[in-house]
């Protein structure tokens, strides 16, 4: 199966970093640990989107606008004040310099206070099956926290190579990066976002690097960074 991928969803592994102290962090690590028996805890749609549904969810409001250091843009869609929408705006280094909007919404969905859904736009769909974002999420659940540098280390193990991105398909999904560079043995791709907020003093952001091997153009790593927390992910295939 190729896998025609979308890291985006390395905004989402952001949640599962578990670095901050006191409530909040026990939320994040059970969140965390959940990950590990996947089935249990969470499901996948593709009704409106690409979903993650949490079956016993942990994460509150608070949480949420901790995490992306503000309240949402929209906070009640559809007239649903349990519905919110975070809005990320992709920056370029001068004029756009590409055709199509590659700006990402993330869709939140609350019962009871609690997080219940997190939704990715529909165009997520095409490039990443049900299957491929359960296995990327697992892997996600048995990352190992250092808490000393606000990291969350994991390996994603792709069944072969046709599970592991190139520059092509990371390019197709994310358009074009916000910089880039080449040395004797990587090639990086850095995306930036802006998180959109209500308060307009506030300058909120994101930034997701991607490492490719130089010679075969597979994707090594994705680090990605909010608030001075991150994520490290590092890809490898099993044969």
């Amino acid at each position: 199966m190729t896998f025609r991928k979308k890291i985006a969803l390395s905004l989402l592994a952001i949640i599962i970093l578990s670095t901050v102290t006191g409530c909040v962090y026990l939320r994040f690590l059970k969140l965390k640990n959940q990950m590990s028996d996947f089935n249990k805890n969470f499901e996948i749609t593709e009704e409106n989107g690409l979903s993650l549904v949490f079956l016993n969810p942990v994460l509150k409001k608070s949480d949420m606008v901790w995490l992306m250091g503000t309240e949402p843009t929209i906070m009640e869609a559809g007239g649903n004040p349990d519905n919110w929408i975070y809005e990320l705006k992709k920056r370029y280094r001068g004029k756009k310099n590409e055709e199509g909007d590659f700006d990402i919404p993330l869709d939140l969905t609350f019962a009871k206070n609690k997080l219940t859904v997190f939704t990715m736009p529909e165009r997520f769909t095409k490039y990443f099956s049900k299957s491929l974002f359960e296995k990327f999420l697992s892997t996600l659940g048995q990352a190992e926290i250092d808490k000393g540098d606000k990291e969350a280390i994991s390996t994603y193990e792709g069944a072969s190579k046709t599970e592991i991105p190139t520059t092509k398909e990371i390019r197709a999904v994310l358009g074009n990066p916000y910089s880039q560079g080449v040395t004797k043995e990587t090639k990086t791709f850095i995306y930036r976002y802006k998180i959109l907020s209500p308060n307009p003093e506030k300058n909120l952001g994101v930034r997701i690097t991607y490492n490719f091997n130089k010679e075969t153009d597979y994707l090594e790593s994705v680090v990605a960074n909010i608030k001075g927390l991150k994520v490290r992910i590092s890809f490898s295939d099993l044969q």
